[in-house]
């Protein structure tokens, strides 16, 4: 603006040129006052629900046909959400392009095609790639495609009593930003095990409450039904023994670009400090430790790359200057191949880390201290409650929530009232309050079920997959 109007003052231009110079200049002021009076972000409507679609078979949904496309008042629309996709291992394992290359692994599990056992597969390559289920590029994408396509919440799949905390932890970190950013979103809640053999189902809920409800975190993401946070879980199974924390020894395993860590207290010198480290039997894997005195992002005392670690073995780093007691943070990080930290895994939060933020379990930690033979194994920080203390918690709990018991088979033509659906095959019941008004229905593109054996594999026959149609 200062150079025009210095053009102005030393040019000469007839009346023409000066009224289209005042013009532009006039033009760029009002432009430039308008955009400095709207926010740093709009929410406006993409009118989404007035799009029309066709598929590759051109089959076609436009927007009006019979009023059945238009919104209905008092309905939500809920998606089951998973979260199972990692970075870890040796992946991706496509199914669709095993079974071409392999038609013999159909009927085998143990056949080397499909990799590792419990690894990640996918049944097709996604739109977006073989994404892993923390990528925020993908997870933004989908609040949009969710949001557009009208889905008012998403339930994620916990029932096989994995939480996908880290997965869990970005996706609500996202969101959150889209809608400070004034975008949308859908709500969230969660789908427990469907039963309890082990406390399963009781140390789910548990580990929801613990790490995301009782903190409050991202609560504006909850959903709530009937004023409070839904939570498809069987209330009988909050009990106070139930629901008490439990400490199981699991190894935790380390990605790549990641880091696991651990905080804990030297209650006397030491010159030495590690883990015990599972490679899962992999051959040729390795790591690098780090030591920082008072916690993470503190004062580094020593760093160190090991190779060619065994499996489960205890690696220390070794040789300190003699180091006083107090508060130490111990961290693992760039692995080669295969490996992770064993420990124990449970509710609470006790010093463990993954990638810079707080997790739930201990992992191991050996200290060697002048005097001793051999390293010693730090002892498990975990006490359990008193009988009141897990009576209190147990009943907060269960006034926490709206509960709804997930309800597993598919084949229900009268499910108990109270209870949510996953899956149900057509004709689908309807799933009822606790007062017996309709509630809930549920709509799949196929169930892992057949009619003999019921609940079955994708690869049984008669299974209603995605291509049964009339009992074919």
């Amino acid at each position: 603006m200062s150079c025009l109007r210095h053009d102005f003052a030393k040019v000469k231009m007839n009346y023409s040129h000066r009224i289209f110079r005042f013009w532009l200049m006039l033009s760029l002021c009002v432009y430039c006052c308008t955009l400095q009076a709207q926010p740093p972000y709009a929410d406006w409507d993409t009118y989404s629900d007035t799009w029309a679609a066709t598929d590759g078979l051109g089959r076609s949904v436009p927007h009006e046909r019979s009023g059945l496309s238009l919104p209905r008042a008092n309905r939500t629309v809920g998606m089951f959400y998973f979260l199972t996709f990692d970075r870890g291992g040796e992946g991706p394992f496509d199914n669709t392009k095993i079974l071409k290359a392999h038609p013999e692994a159909m009927t085998d599990i143990h056949n080397p095609a499909w990799g590792p056992l419990n690894e990640s597969h996918y049944w097709g390559e996604p739109l977006f790639g073989y994404y892993a289920s923390d990528d925020e590029w993908v997870l933004r994408k989908h609040a949009q495609m969710l949001s557009n396509a009208g889905v008012d919440v998403v339930i994620f799949d916990n029932s096989n009593a994995v939480t996908y905390d880290k997965a869990r932890r970005t996706l609500c970190r996202v969101w959150e930003k889209v809608r400070s950013e004034g975008g949308k979103t859908p709500q969230i809640a969660f789908l427990c095990p469907f039963g309890n053999p082990g406390g399963i189902g009781s140390a789910t809920l548990s580990e929801l409450y613990d790490t995301l409800y009782e903190p409050g975190l991202y609560s504006d993401l909850w959903f709530r039904w009937e004023g409070k946070p839904l939570i498809m879980a069987d209330p009988g199974f909050v009990t106070p023994k139930a629901i008490d924390d439990k400490s199981v020894r699991q190894p935790v395993a380390l990605n790549h670009g990641e880091t696991l860590g651990q905080v804990f207290t030297a209650d006397r010198p030491f010159t030495a400090v590690g883990g015990q480290f599972p490679t899962w039997s992999a051959v040729g894997s390795g790591m690098t430790l780090s030591l920082f005195e008072g916690g993470p992002q503190c004062k580094l005392v020593a760093r160190r790359k090991f190779e060619t670690i065994g499996d489960s073995s205890v690696v220390l780093l070794d040789k300190l200057p003699l180091q006083p007691p107090g508060i130490y943070y111990l961290e693992m990080s760039q692995p080669i191949g295969r490996i992770g930290w064993w420990g124990l895994v449970g509710n609470a939060r006790l010093g463990s880390f993954e990638s810079g933020e707080p997790t739930q379990g201990f992992r191991s930690v050996y200290l060697h201290s002048s005097g001793d033979a051999t390293a010693r194994q730090l002892p498990s920080p975990y006490k359990p409650r008193t009988s009141l203390e897990s009576a209190e918690r147990a009943r907060k709990i269960r006034s926490f929530f709206t509960f709804r018991t997930p309800i597993g088979r598919y084949d229900l033509t009268h499910p108990p009232s109270g209870s949510w659906a996953w899956l149900q095959n057509f004709p689908q019941a309807v799933q009822r309050s606790p007062s017996g008004a309709p509630e809930q229905i549920t709509v799949g593109v196929a169930q892992n079920y057949n009619a003999v054996t019921h609940l079955a594999p994708m690869s049984f026959a008669g299974a209603f997959g995605r291509s049964y149609h009339q009992g074919k």
